[in-house]
């Protein structure tokens, strides 16, 4: 970084910036930059902060800011926006979970990380980090496992039960063999048991089944942001029940019959 910074340390308002992050003097602002500077000024005006946000005014800017900013600094994340839209969204792909996730647990592993987002991002709700935290689950050589009990986490996880892992939030259970595929890694895990102790594990390729590299301890994070456990699930059916009742009386009222059905 310190080779594409030398222009900018050139310019007396770029030695006039850095002066004033040093002595705390914030909010700078700077103007009359073109998109492709933004990305060389946030990289290195932020260079020594461990984790910095990037807020854009839409998704499409932030994926344009992702792809600049990734040339200057390779620890840069998009963070995508969810489509709250279900009727016009690709249900049938976690591609989008899937990224954001993984800057999730970049952000629990308290890595050096650049997140790009748009302002929606900012107004969705989440849950606490802390339950993030202990909805992740660590599994190591010496861990006993039980299948059922296994079963039942990775489900509430948000992971779906496959006869065979073919991608990213998929498990297996079969036999003495437990596969799973965590949705923040490139791999899926195959864990071989002798009874409920952990003969061996480790990570495999999905096409060729074959082995890649042998693992003494795994991090299974969720493949869902909204953690759900079963006792809770009968608490949450009757909110959700009650508010839909509230609104589907509301549209009624207001003779909104399509977003009645849609709500439906």
């Amino acid at each position: 970084m310190g080779v594409l910074a030398e222009p900018l340390r050139r310019l007396s308002e770029y030695r006039e910036i850095e002066k004033n992050q040093k002595e705390g003097r914030y909010p700078v602002g700077i103007t009359g930059c073109v998109d492709s500077q933004k990305g060389h000024f946030i990289a290195n005006l932020g260079e020594k902060a461990p984790c910095r946000l990037v807020v854009t005014w839409k998704e499409e800017k932030a994926r344009e800011m992702y792809e600049d900013l990734s040339f200057f600094d390779r620890n840069t994340m998009h963070y995508p926006s969810k489509d709250i839209l279900f009727y016009s969204a690709d249900v049938h792909s976690n591609h989008t979970a899937m990224k954001r996730m993984r800057v999730l647990k970049r952000v629990a592993e308290r890595e050096p990380l650049t997140i790009v987002l748009c302002f929606d991002v900012l107004m969705e709700k989440m849950i606490p980090p802390e339950a993030f935290q202990e909805a992740s689950l660590t599994i190591g050589l010496d861990s006993v496992i039980k299948t059922d009990e296994l079963r039942r986490t990775l489900v509430e996880m948000g992971y779906q039960s496959s006869g065979l892992v073919e991608g990213p939030g998929e498990f297996s259970v079969r036999g003495d063999i437990v596969d799973i595929f965590p949705l923040t890694e490139e791999s899926p895990v195959r864990i071989e048991l002798w009874g409920d102790e952990i003969d061996s594990m480790r990570s495999f390729d999905v096409e060729s089944q074959r082995s890649i590299e042998n693992l003494d301890e795994v991090r299974i994070y969720p493949a869902s942001e909204m953690i759900l456990p079963q006792d809770r699930m009968p608490e949450a059916i009757r909110r959700m029940k009650e508010e839909y009742t509230r609104q589907a009386e509301v549209f009624k009222k207001e003779k909104k019959r399509q977003e009645k059905e849609r709500l439906r």
